[in-house]
């Protein structure tokens, strides 16, 4: 008999919010969470390994702070609330290069490489910024007239924002 692989869940979610608007012109990008971390360049299982000099101890992404996750998804779900994104991508492996781009396809964004840097204390590269995964993070598209509304939230709830960049 082959084996299986089976996933599966139990949530709600409303139907309104199922569907990935279309980017427009003048959107603010956004990521919500922690900050880059240079362990988790590589992605996947490569963010949560044991590495060199800490056979002991394992380096995984979620290491700065254990209540990021909680903090940016209350965040997420505040905004749903009132309607503010109108596109959200969590981020994993594959870093911005996957989830930025996904997130203004079919268009573009102009992005800052100094706002992806964010407070991390690791000093990376631009590809280094473009492929890591994040702590704990999400990225989406805001109206750049209600960028007041989620700043006011994220402090709130003590989770960073930063704008990244503009859709185009």
């Amino acid at each position: 008999q082959k084996p299986i692989l089976f996933s599966g869940g139990i949530g709600k979610m409303d139907k309104a919010l199922r569907t990935k608007r279309r980017p427009t012109q003048g959107q603010k990008v956004v990521k919500i969470g922690g900050p880059p971390m240079r362990v988790g360049v590589g992605g996947g299982s490569a963010s949560s390994k044991a590495q060199e000099g800490h056979a002991k101890e394992l380096d995984a992404v979620q290491r700065g702070d254990p209540q990021m996750g909680n903090r940016a998804s209350r965040v997420v779900k505040n905004a749903a609330r009132r309607d503010l994104l109108s596109s959200l991508h969590d981020q994993g492996a594959g870093g911005n290069g996957n989830v930025l781009k996904e997130l203004v396809d079919p268009f573009g964004a102009d992005l800052s490489y100094e706002s992806l840097r964010g407070e991390s204390g690791d000093a990376m590269s631009p590809l280094e910024l473009w492929s890591a995964e994040y702590q704990e993070n999400f990225a989406a598209l805001v109206d750049a007239d209600r960028m007041d509304e989620l700043f006011a939230i994220a402090e709130r709830e003590g989770c960073p924002l930063t704008i990244v960049g503009t859709a185009e």
